[in-house]
């Protein structure tokens, strides 16, 4: 992976974390997902999928691709509810379970 293609896929992360800052109540959360990081993840996606053909398989990037393509719909069912939120981590809880 090369610098630039590293700076595009940090970009589209840095993408759906901006529209996480934004994000308000539960219902403008979703409609604030469904149309801003809804495109971005899905030009991820679609990027992830591209790569992941040319991308040897035991490389850091290359495991990291197979754990996201595999892992597609759960890591992104949290576009679908406002409810949900992104953890620093990658990972959708609830924010009721992780206000303390």
């Amino acid at each position: 992976m090369t610098g630039q293609e590293r700076k595009k896929v940090v970009g589209y992360i840095q993408q759906l974390y901006a529209v996480e800052r934004k994000a308000r109540d539960a219902e403008a959360t979703k409609q604030l997902r469904l149309e801003e990081a809804f495109p971005v993840a899905n030009e991820l996606g679609m990027w992830i999928g591209r790569e992941i053909k040319t991308t040897l398989p035991k490389s850091q990037i290359g495991k990291a691709m197979d754990y996201a393509a595999h892992r597609w719909d759960p890591l992104t069912e949290h576009l679908k509810d406002g409810s949900l939120w992104i953890l620093r981590f990658g990972w959708a809880d609830t924010k009721k379970q992780q206000i303390y």
